[in-house]
């Protein structure tokens, strides 16, 4: 779908839909509320990337840190349209491989690849579990107390 934009109004790009076979729908410029899923997507992105930005208390103009984890996890998440396939997946024929099989952090002058460790991971989920239930528990205690 487009909104007649010259960009995408060429004959390479009829050549592409037309061996493809995708049908090309017009929609009226300025008029978003006819491409509804591009828009919803468009929301997706902007409301994931500013709950990033936030959780990593990095400045809103530096959203560019931030996109390639988004788009990594949208082409990697499935989606119920596409019969709960990725879209990685249904583009070239692969299973996806996991979203964290590895991270990449990046220092001043280096780059830093840690590849994760599932069993020293589950050990450390299961200390947080334990300090929240401590936590809770006090919390509780506290409430009781003070009524």
């Amino acid at each position: 779908m487009t909104d007649n934009g010259t960009h995408l109004r060429t004959d390479v790009i009829a050549q592409a839909t037309s061996r493809l076979g995708i049908t090309d729908r017009l929609s009226p410029v300025y008029a978003p509320w006819l491409n509804g899923a591009v828009e919803r997507v468009n929301r997706d992105i902007l409301q994931v990337a500013r709950v990033m930005l936030l959780e990593a208390k990095l400045y809103v103009r530096n959203w560019d840190f931030v996109l390639p984890v988004v788009q990594t996890c949208i082409n990697h998440s499935a989606v119920v349209s596409l019969d709960n396939r990725s879209p990685i997946e249904v583009f070239t024929g692969l299973s996806p491989p996991p979203l964290l099989r590895m991270v990449t952090i990046q220092h001043d002058d280096r780059t830093q690849v840690l590849e994760p460790r599932p069993k020293a991971a589950e050990r450390q989920l299961q200390h947080v579990r334990e300090k929240l239930e401590c936590m809770h528990t006090a919390a509780v205690a506290a409430r009781i107390n003070k009524q």
